[in-house]
């Protein structure tokens, strides 16, 4: 044991400054093996993982948890900003600095003479701040923004929120139905749910990402109704409405052999891998396409 790491055995309190130390008595030269073999990737789950425990504390009402998981929590930024300053990107220092920066300079009414007497004032005032310093000079960069690293449900909840501050909002689900088969319609997309005599939803396709004269197109069918013919359907109805494209390209789960086996027969080709499938971001995405014109 060196003398760095034997003088915390002999203290009675650690504050911020003994948290980031250890961390790199860790990282160090003889240090814990295992915490010198972490990349960003590889504790990358963990991260997340500390998230919900802390929000489970919270929701729990238990506060010596909570106590607990936010030092988890905070350990994972630690651990992150001292890979970071061995590799010479950054340090805890500079991941502060920003931060404190970022809480000036969108707190005008707090740091300048700007006036929010409520707290919508002060989230319209927070938006525009974060528009211009982000240089984002639209509502469409403004979504495009949105992590898609986020759960599905999430993301499309703060997309959500983003449109409805452009005033495209319904009042109720019923009412978003509709505007959206008008907005379908309006625009030509290609876009079709299948439902079954009793209501039950066998899947869908519809028009994800247009990418020049081709589109990423995000389909989903249920596993009964796959084996069902349903999403052969679904497909080959998606090719009849897409004939004045050059090609289709779908984006397919790596490890879901009977979608890709769905797709292969309906003639689409592997065309390469990415990493991150947008739903499932610790599995690879198989790219595969479909040609509609001779090239």
């Amino acid at each position: 044991m060196n003398k760095e790491a034997a003088a915390f055995l002999t203290k009675t309190r650690y504050d911020f400054a003994d948290l980031c130390t250890i961390m790199k008595l860790l990282r160090a030269p003889g240090g814990c093996p295992w915490d010198r073999e972490q990349t960003h990737r590889s504790i990358r789950k963990n991260l997340i993982e500390e998230t919900y425990e802390v929000v489970e504390a919270i929701d729990n009402d238990d506060n010596v948890l909570l106590r607990e998981e936010l030092g988890d929590l905070m350990l994972q930024v630690v651990f992150h900003a001292r890979m970071a300053e061995e590799e010479g990107a950054f340090d805890i220092g500079d991941v502060c600095d920003e931060i404190c920066r970022k809480l000036i300079v969108r707190h005008p009414h707090i740091f300048s003479d700007v006036t929010a007497s409520t707290s919508g004032e002060v989230l319209d005032n927070w938006d525009k701040i974060k528009r211009a310093t982000k240089k984002q000079k639209s509502t469409t960069e403004s979504m495009q923004s949105v992590s898609r690293a986020l759960p599905s449900l999430m993301r499309a909840y703060k997309l959500g929120e983003k449109a409805a501050k452009t005033g495209f909002d319904f009042p109720d689900a019923a009412s978003a139905a509709d505007g959206l088969r008008e907005e379908l319609d309006n625009s030509c997309a290609r876009f079709l749910t299948a439902v079954t005599a009793d209501g039950t939803v066998a899947g869908y396709i519809g028009c994800h990402t247009v990418l020049d004269e081709g589109y990423i197109a995000n389909v989903a069918v249920s596993p009964v109704f796959r084996r069902q013919g349903i999403g052969r359907q679904l497909v080959r109805t998606l090719l009849e409405r897409s004939k004045d494209l050059a090609f289709v390209t779908l984006e397919v789960r790596a490890s879901n052999a009977a979608a890709i086996a769905l797709y292969t027969e309906c003639g689409f080709q592997s065309v390469g891998v990415r990493k991150k499938f947008y739903s499932h971001p610790t599995e690879d995405a198989l790219l595969m396409t479909v040609f509609l014109q001779a090239e």
